[in-house]
């Protein structure tokens, strides 16, 4: 029994979506079954609306068929009934027994034990707001065949006496009576206990390794060119306290103390801004070669404590680039020693006294209006756009991205791999800065660092004319045809994996926060079942699957719901859109890359596309 008392009920039941024709033949229980409710309710007499309450008004039956089991140790004898006030005690070895035994809901008579199992108990202390309905038991979806049969002139249903007896469940039954549990049965359901929340003390588990005086080491005087690296221990209020960059106002110049600033081959898409990301290593630390491999999809160069990776975010819009947001990720020590990474998130406005641009902390993110206007000085092509959903992340959501088991903990970095730092650097964005005219310019980054010192462990590189490191591993440019050195549908799929490994892999991988959906994007795996192909889905619902039926549909992107997630489609939906945090905008170069590589490259044949024959068998 469930007991109902001081509650608030504010605008219930309202808004009810309506079923169409193909929901019906869908069976798309989402859109269907709030339809049934409403006209259930319009039929008991209110409106086309749900209840503040509302109930499917099911109640089992006493099963006299169904004997008490025995207990399962020593004492075999004795029947459950003795135990446990008669109530189930399923076990591991017979979790789903022949019947489910319930007499215990029932007194001898076999009349049910009121209120105890009974639905609820709605106490008078409520308070119902007019502006919905209060209650309705809508009798689950009983009467309603006889309705679609009546509505739909079924000669039989007509003419069948069956179907009127039916049809008089039809109606919801909106009176609240039987709930009035003291006034109909002379008593109420105890109460439980109160809940007592114990003082809060730490395991040492979580632990951020913010340690240390934050007004002391934000504040220190550090000399000229050089990076504040005392305060990598503690959250700064403003990014400038850090002394990242030559100019505290701009957070694309000169980075201090050597940071080198880096570009990837495919980035994660945010909606269209162009990224600065600079890394500062520690005076006379170095970071350490590392490639992953399946086991370890999400590895990256691994960089050592009081690492300083920053990220701005900006808009260019013609001649004009607004900065908007720098992300600092930050690796410290925990009191037990292991490694954590801390992410520190910073939005840019100007100062209302000293009209001076300014980084502040925000933790609990923000929502920006922005605009776009610009050619790619990797494709050429022109993007134009806007939205008023540009979202800078809380410092929790980095976690969702950057936290993954097979990675040191807290948010560690994902973007530093050197399969996609392969290339020669160059700024993403068109404006002249200190950065791109950094001395990195043109020349392959992984070898830079290698020879400046900032990288050990370092294999020999040979690089082509085009800055790529031929002997180190690589993942091509998503939206440059033949950056893989492929030609035709390889190239299409290598670019296609590229993008979907550095937008979706670092959650859709066996260790990532996605584990749970079988969907595995990484570029180790074949693409196979796992990967999609013809896999049913497992954790997205109704809104994140429009009516698709696999996450791949080998020649068909129209039936896979990785062409739909990513797509236009799906783009105002924050329970369909992925990825679920980075964009509220389509990447519509990677969309339609997508498309094309579901449609015309991946095809029915089990030796390359293991599974691809499962969706015509179904």
């Amino acid at each position: 029994g469930v007991r109902i008392f001081r509650n608030t009920f504010r605008n219930n039941g309202n808004a009810l979506p309506t079923a169409s024709t193909s929901d019906l033949q869908n069976e798309n229980i989402a859109q269907v079954l709030p339809a049934v409710v409403g006209l259930k309710n319009l039929a008991g007499g209110d409106q086309y609306r749900g209840a503040h309450i509302l109930w499917d008004g099911l109640a089992d039956e006493r099963d006299e068929g169904c004997a008490y089991p025995k207990q399962t140790n020593d004492r075999d004898d004795v029947p459950e009934s003795e135990f446990h006030e008669g109530k189930p005690d399923y076990r591991a070895e017979d979790p789903e027994p022949d019947c489910r035994y319930n007499a215990y809901k029932f007194d001898n008579a076999g009349n049910r034990k009121l209120p105890e199992w009974w639905f609820s108990c709605i106490d008078d202390d409520n308070d119902f707001s007019g502006d919905s309905l209060t209650y309705a038991n809508f009798n689950g979806l009983k009467g309603t065949d006889a309705a679609l049969a009546l509505v739909a002139g079924d000669p039989a249903a007509l003419l069948n006496p069956a179907t009127y007896t039916s049809l008089q469940d039809f109606p919801s039954d909106l009176d609240m009576t039987p709930h009035k549990c003291v006034q109909e049965y002379g008593s109420n359901l105890e109460l439980l206990p109160d809940v007592v929340i114990p003082p809060f003390e730490r395991t040492g588990e979580f632990d951020t390794g913010n340690s240390g005086d934050v007004a002391q080491l934000c504040g220190t005087n550090v000399a000229a060119g050089q990076v504040n690296f005392a305060a990598s221990t503690v959250e700064c209020p403003t990014l400038q306290d850090y002394n990242l960059f030559l100019d505290p106002e701009d957070p694309r110049s000169q980075p201090n103390s050597g940071g080198v600033p880096f570009v990837l081959n495919t980035k994660l898409f945010s909606d269209y801004s162009v990224k600065y990301r600079v890394a500062f290593i520690p005076p006379g630390e170095k970071a350490s070669y590392q490639t992953g491999d399946i086991t370890a999809p999400n590895a990256s160069i691994v960089f050592p404590v009081g690492t300083i990776i920053a990220k701005t975010f900006a808009f260019l819009d013609g001649g004009n680039e607004e900065v908007v947001e720098t992300r600092l990720i930050i690796k410290r020590t925990k009191s037990n020693g292991d490694a954590v990474w801390a992410s520190v998130p910073y939005v840019w406005e100007t100062d209302a006294d000293t009209g001076e641009r300014v980084a502040k902390l925000n933790k609990i993110g923000a929502r920006k209006s922005v605009t776009w206007n610009f050619t790619d000085p990797e494709t050429g092509l022109l993007h134009q756009g806007s939205t008023d959903n540009y979202s800078v992340p809380t410092a929790s959501q980095c976690l969702t991205c950057h936290a993954n088991n097979d990675q040191e903990s807290g948010s560690a970095p994902i973007g530093p791999k050197v399969r996609n730092m392969n290339r020669a650097y160059r700024s993403e964005s068109t404006v002249v800065t200190d950065q791109s005219q950094h001395e990195v310019f043109g020349q392959n980054q992984i070898k830079f660092w290698c020879d400046r010192g900032l990288l050990a462990g370092c294999p020999s590189i040979t690089v082509d004319g085009n800055g790529v490191a031929t002997n180190l591993p690589r993942i091509p440019k998503y939206n440059v045809a033949g950056d893989s050195g492929l030609t035709g549908g390889d190239d299409i799929e290598a670019r296609a994996r590229a993008w979907l490994e550095t937008n979706c892999a670092h959650c859709h991988n066996e260790r990532g926060f996605a584990a749970n959906t079988g969907f595995y994007v990484d570029v180790f795996r074949k693409v196979d079942s796992s990967h999609g192909i013809c896999k049913g889905v497992t954790a997205a619902g109704a809104e994140g699957t429009n009516g698709r039926t696999v996450d791949i549909h080998p020649g068909s992107a129209s039936d896979s719901v990785l062409d739909f997630r990513i797509g236009l489609a799906s783009q105002d939906s924050a329970a369909a859109r992925m990825p679920p945090i980075a964009r509220s905008s389509t990447d519509v170069e990677a969309h339609a890359l997508i498309a094309n590589w579901i449609d015309n490259v991946i095809t029915v044949d089990e030796d390359k596309y293991p599974n691809s024959t499962a969706c015509t068998s179904n």
